[in-house]
C-alpha cells in the first residue's frame, strides 16, 4: 500500500494557500497534502472562517467534515446550499462546476481530489461485484 503514496502534493498545498491568502482567510495551523493513485489527499487543521470562489476543479473533491458542528454555505449554478455539517459528515464537489463556499467557524476537514477515471472504475467494479453477487444467488 505504500507503494500507492508518490510524494508530498507541494503544488496543491501551496494552490490552497495562494487561494485562502487571495480571500483573505487566515493560514490555517496545519495543512499537509499527499498525493494518492492519481488524486490528493489533503489534511487541514484550524482553518480560520471565511469565504473563497472556486473556478471549476479538474477532479472531483470529497470533502470530510472533521471538526464539531459546521456551517457551511455553498454555491453553484445560480442556487445556494445551507448546512450545519456534522463531525464525519461530508459534501462533494462535482469536477467542472465553478462554486463558492463561505464557513462560520474554525474548520478542520479532509479533502479528497479524485480523477474522473476513478467514478467510472468504481462503478465498474461495483457493477461487477453485483452481477458476481446476484449469480452467487442462483439455484
Amino acid at each position: 500500500m505504500h507503494n500507492e503514496i508518490q510524494q508530498p502534493a507541494v503544488d496543491s498545498r501551496e494552490q490552497w494557500l495562494n487561494l485562502l491568502d487571495k480571500y483573505g482567510v487566515g493560514l490555517p495551523k496545519s495543512l499537509r497534502a499527499v498525493e494518492v493513485s492519481g488524486g490528493v489527499v489533503q489534511a487541514t487543521v484550524g482553518e480560520p472562517p471565511g469565504r473563497i470562489a472556486l473556478e471549476g476543479l479538474p477532479a472531483s473533491v470529497l470533502m470530510f467534515n472533521v471538526s464539531p458542528v459546521q456551517r457551511l454555505r455553498q454555491t453553484r449554478e445560480g442556487r445556494a446550499f445551507i448546512s450545519d455539517m456534522l463531525s464525519g459528515e461530508m459534501t462533494l464537489l462535482a469536477r467542472g462546476i465553478p462554486s463558492g463556499w463561505s464557513w462560520n467557524s474554525v474548520c478542520d476537514r479532509l479533502d479528497v481530489a479524485f480523477p474522473p477515471t476513478f467514478l467510472v472504475t468504481a462503478r465498474a467494479w461495483m457493477s461487477w461485484t453485483d452481477t458476481l453477487s446476484a449469480m452467487s444467488n442462483w439455484k
